[in-house]
């Protein structure tokens, strides 16, 4: 499988103590990074898809929850264009 990554700058909110986005979910704020990226790219999102891992596909081994957190992971792929 060939890797590709999308890079492109884009300001990233950030919820500094007390200030206006403190309140803020934290996935709130990096979904509205990525989705800015994604437009940006001019990838069509519907080629993209997510997929969720956990222990079928461990990166981490051990009996421990900084390995169960390490294993709890999405991938985002890109499918051909047709």
């Amino acid at each position: 499988m060939r890797r590709a990554a999308i890079v492109a700058p884009v300001r990233t909110p950030n919820g500094v103590e007390g200030g206006a986005l403190s309140g803020m979910p934290l996935e709130w704020l990096a979904s509205t990074v990525l989705s800015a990226v994604i437009e940006r790219s001019g990838i069509d999102p519907s080629r993209m898809r997510t997929i969720s891992y956990g222990k079928e596909r461990p990166v981490a081994v051990c009996n421990d929850i900084s390995c169960w957190s390490q294993n709890r992971r999405a991938v985002t792929v890109l499918n051909a264009s047709s």
